[in-house]
């Protein structure tokens, strides 16, 4: 995968502990299976708190 400062290829094997999970609890993060190069984030999107998190923090912040 193309390196790059978010570091993609080791995204999957990190710790869910930013502050923004205690707003965007459930994640599955992995490598698309079809598209090379491509990351793919599936979100179980009843339980995340989208006011919450963009009032509590920047987008800057929740875009790291």
């Amino acid at each position: 995968m193309r390196k790059g400062v978010w570091d993609l290829d080791n995204l999957p094997d990190k710790p869910r502990n930013h502050a923004v999970h205690k707003h965007w609890k459930s994640g599955l993060t992995g490598e698309a299976k079809r598209t090379p190069n491509c990351i793919v984030n599936i979100e179980q999107t009843g339980g995340n708190d989208y006011w919450g998190m963009s009032n509590v923090h920047p987008i800057n912040e929740i875009l790291k």
